[in-house]
């Protein structure tokens, strides 16, 4: 053989070696110890009857918002036969933090699935609100008008067949305008393949979309695995597996790379903003654990977190509040801090709440 294929060979064998060590330890979680602790008393809430409590927002009234219902992760699960319906429910916070209830959803057509995930909203000069909701099959963004009791009427529907590709989180910033993410290039439950490959092959081909009416631009690229969204006027935090990816806004809405909060944890999910600006961040420990479980969510297990993170876009303080080794809740995706209270969220099993009693520093 010669000499030149030779070196070439190794070369590739090495790195192919490198790549492939760094994905299984990474995926196993090694190094990533479990020690179960809670920042106060935690209980379960009461009401749910669907999958999931997979991501929420609070209103400026104290009201929280949870879609539920991620069908789409059962194994072998049939799109074209299913008739399943996801639901929003409505946690009253001003009331209780124990129970929550379904809100009607009007003007959505009876015979179109409906599997809600990502959801913010819009508070517009009158106080009304407006919620944006990220639906799958096709992938959609739908606005609702909300009546501020129990009813959700739907406004309006946002497509993209090209940019919308597997959508999971949503930042809202206007009546007419959010960005989201992508956390696959390849589609939601139409391409599983190609999502095998981007996740072993660790290809950075996740994206930001930003919307705006009718004009859609590609915000950002280059991710691996975009997940949660959030942001303030200045700045839009995005969630990878590196971590938190942290951007300012050009005057075209598109976005420019300020930083990154290295979290090191299997899968970093979806990003909340408190009232003093601290991040709070909900992931699952380990990700071959997480992959395990979306083979078979109804028998196996996994492990949750929930991480602040302080001043972050300044010298960023990253804490653990919220570890459960799968006794409480399984795999957590998304947590609300409010009144010395921690909503905790999960991809398709219960929510929870717990007091908190401590933090790090100032709270």
């Amino acid at each position: 053989m010669n000499f030149y294929l030779k070196v070439l060979l190794l070369t590739l064998s090495t790195v192919l070696i490198q790549h492939f060590s760094r994905f299984f330890y990474i995926v196993q979680g090694w190094g990533n110890s479990l020690l179960k602790h809670y920042p106060g008393d935690c209980h379960v809430v009461s009401g749910f009857s669907t999958y999931g409590s997979e991501d929420m927002t609070l209103l400026p009234d104290g009201k929280v918002l949870i879609s539920s219902g991620m069908f789409g992760l059962q194994p072998n699960f049939d799109y074209s036969k299913s008739q399943a319906k996801g639901i929003i429910y409505i946690m009253d916070t001003n009331k209780s933090f124990t129970s929550v209830e379904k809100l009607d959803v009007v003007g959505w057509p009876e015979s179109a699935h409906f599997e809600p995930h990502g959801i913010h909203y819009w508070e517009h000069q009158n106080k009304s609100v407006s919620v944006f909701v990220i639906l799958h099959m096709p992938e959609v963004v739908a606005r609702f008008t909300y009546d501020g009791r129990k009813t959700l009427t739907l406004s309006k529907v946002y497509e993209d067949k090209q940019l919308f590709r597997d959508l999971n989180g949503i930042f809202v910033t206007s009546e007419d305008s959010f960005y989201v993410t992508n956390i696959f290039h390849a589609r939601h439950q139409v391409q599983p393949l190609m999502m095998a490959l981007e996740t072993v092959l660790y290809l950075p081909w996740a994206s930001v979309v930003y919307v705006e009416g009718t004009h859609r631009i590609a915000a950002t690229t280059g991710l691996f695995l975009a997940n949660g969204i959030v942001g303030t006027d200045k700045y839009v935090y995005v969630a990878s597996k590196d971590g938190v990816q942290v951007y300012t806004k050009n005057l075209d809405h598109s976005l420019r790379k300020f930083k990154t909060i290295p979290i090191h944890i299997g899968s970093v999910d979806n990003l909340k903003l408190d009232d003093d600006g601290n991040l709070w961040v909900g992931c699952q420990p380990r990700l071959a654990e997480l992959l395990q479980y979306f083979n078979d969510f109804l028998h196996l297990k996994c492990s949750s977190t929930v991480i602040r993170v302080k001043d972050p876009t300044g010298v960023a303080e990253v804490e653990s509040v919220f570890v459960d080794d799968t006794s409480l809740i399984q795999a957590s995706s998304v947590a609300i801090y409010t009144n010395r209270k921690l909503l905790i969220g999960s991809i398709v099993d219960k929510m929870v709440v717990c007091d908190v009693n401590y933090l790090s520093g100032r709270y």
